[in-house]
C-alpha cells in the first residue's frame, strides 16, 4: 500500500519515540488462517486527557480529521527531534563545549555527525505468551550430549551461538583522536592554541544560534543579483513596460533552477523592491498585479556596491 518496508522493528521504533500515539493489543483472528493464533491489533489514540497526552477510549469512535494527522506528525517529528538534540547535548559534552542553552541553539555543531547518530532502539511489543523464539544456545542446551554423533552437532551449534552472541553485542561509537595529533602541535606556544580553540569554539557557537530568519535572508539577498538580470534581460527582450507577476515568476523558475515555488520567487521579487527602491514596483490593476522595472538604472552600477 505504501510501497515501503515496514516491519515490526518500525512499530517498536515508533513507539519509543511516540508512546502515546497507539494502543497495541493482542487479539483472536477475525478468520481462521493457519500457523497464526492471534494477531497485533494497532489502535490511534486520538483524544487527549487533561495534560494533553493522547489517552486510549475504549469503543469509542473519534474520526482522523487531517487537522489530527497535522498534530500527530508535529508531535512526532518534535519528539524524534529531542532524541537527536539528546546526542547532540552529549556530543558537546564530549568535546567540553561551551554550555549552552537548549533553546538557543538553532543549528548543529559543524562537527556534529548526524549520519552517525545510533538507531533508535525499539520498544518491546506485545508477543502471544505461547510462542517462543528459540536461539542457537537453547538448541544447543537441548541437544548436548543427546546425539550419537554429538561432537560435530554440538561444535556446529556452538559456533553459530558465538556468532549470536557476537552480533547482539552493541556497537559504540568512540571519539578517538589521530596519534600524531600531539606531535603535529609540538614546538606550538600554548597560549597561540587555546586562543585559536577558543575562537573556533565561538565560531562554532555562533553558528549554532543563528537565527532561523537571518539565515533565510541572507540565502534570498545571494540569489538577487541572479533574479535582478533574469528580470532586466526578460524585459529588454520583450520589449514591455509591465509583466504580470505570475509570467515573471515563471520566467524566474524556468531560468533559476535553485527555486521552484512560486510563492517563495514572490518573497524575492518584494526583497528586491525592498533592497533596490525605485527598480522593480508592483503595479496593481483590476486584472491582477504586475511588475515593472527602471530600465534606465544601469544594473552593473546597482549592483556593484551590493553586499549580501
Amino acid at each position: 500500500m505504501m510501497k515501503r518496508n515496514f516491519s515490526k522493528l518500525h512499530l517498536g521504533q515508533i513507539i519509543t519515540v511516540y508512546p502515546s500515539a497507539y494502543t497495541l493489543e493482542l487479539k483472536k483472528p477475525t478468520r481462521k488462517i493457519d500457523g497464526l493464533v492471534c494477531e497485533l491489533i494497532v489502535s490511534p489514540n486520538l483524544t487527549k486527557d487533561e495534560d494533553g497526552n493522547y489517552v486510549a477510549k475504549p469503543n469509542t469512535f473519534v474520526s482522523m480529521d487531517p487537522q489530527s494527522l497535522l498534530n500527530r506528525k508535529k508531535e512526532f517529528h518534535n519528539s524524534i527531534l529531542n532524541v537527536v538534540k539528546k546526542h547532540h547535548q552529549e556530543f558537546l559534552d564530549r568535546i567540553n563545549f561551551a554550555s549552552v542553552s537548549g533553546d538557543s541553539i538553532k543549528f548543529w555543531h559543524p562537527q556534529f555527525p548526524l549520519d552517525s547518530v545510533p538507531d533508535i532502539q525499539p520498544a518491546e511489543l506485545p508477543e502471544p505468551p505461547e510462542s517462543k523464539i528459540y536461539t542457537a544456545k537453547d538448541v544447543l542446551s537441548v541437544v548436548k550430549g543427546s546425539l550419537k554423533s554429538k561432537n560435530k552437532v554440538e561444535k556446529a551449534l556452538q559456533k553459530v551461538a558465538e556468532e549470536s552472541t557476537v552480533e547482539e553485542k552493541k556497537e559504540e561509537i568512540i571519539l578517538t583522536k589521530p596519534e600524531n595529533a600531539k606531535s603535529a602541535l609540538k614546538g606550538i606556544c600554548t597560549d597561540l592554541i587555546e586562543k585559536i580553540r577558543a575562537r573556533e569554539s565561538a565560531k562554532n557557537l555562533e553558528t549554532m544560534t543563528r537565527d532561523p530568519g537571518e539565515v533565510k535572508r541572507k540565502a534570498m539577498l545571494e540569489r538577487l543579483p541572479k533574479i535582478i538580470n533574469i528580470l532586466w534581460h526578460y524585459f529588454i527582450a520583450e520589449r514591455k513596460a509591465a509583466v504580470p507577476v505570475d509570467v515573471a515568476v515563471e520566467k524566474i523558475i524556468h531560468s533559476l533552477n535553485t527555486l521552484s515555488v512560486p510563492d517563495d520567487v514572490k518573497e524575492h521579487l518584494k526583497l528586491i523592491a525592498e533592497t533596490f527602491p525605485g527598480w522593480l514596483t508592483f503595479v496593481k490593476i483590476p486584472k491582477g498585479t504586475y511588475i515593472t522595472i527602471d530600465k534606465k538604472k544601469n544594473i552593473n552600477d546597482m549592483l556593484a556596491n551590493f553586499a549580501c
